[in-house]
């Protein structure tokens, strides 16, 4: 993934491997400085006081093998600033569940994941 990238560029995500994996991109606030590995060792609580209201401006998802469509919104990123883009899918879930439930309608997971469940470590700052 690219460092930067210019403003209206249509995201796609691409997913070879055997999970269930995600793109949600967050834009932060221009006075956050901290890398996207600082951002995502915070506490949920924490994290979500950065990432403001907690909408990412584009989610993207993707089961195994296969590519992505737009989620909700949009799949660009319409404004110009720093990003952080993460998958929170919790290691080893399972895709058919995630993707039948209402997890990228209300944001929440299913009962049977945890908010302690270890995610994939993808997150990036992205200009």
């Amino acid at each position: 993934m690219p460092t930067e990238i210019p403003v209206g560029t249509r995201v796609k995500l691409t997913n070879p491997t055997q999970e269930l994996h995600e793109f949600l991109a967050f834009r932060l606030a221009p006075s956050e400085s901290r890398s996207a590995a600082e951002l995502v060792a915070l506490t949920e609580d924490e994290l979500l006081a950065v990432l403001g209201d907690g909408i990412p401006e584009v989610v993207l998802a993707a089961a195994p093998r296969t590519s992505s469509d737009p989620g909700f919104g949009d799949d660009r990123l319409s404004d110009p600033g720093r990003y952080l883009v993460m998958c929170a899918v919790p290691v080893g879930a399972d895709a058919v569940t995630l993707l039948a439930s209402d997890r990228y309608l209300t944001g929440r997971w299913p009962d049977e994941y945890r908010a302690d469940q270890p995610t994939h470590p993808s997150a990036r700052p992205w200009r």
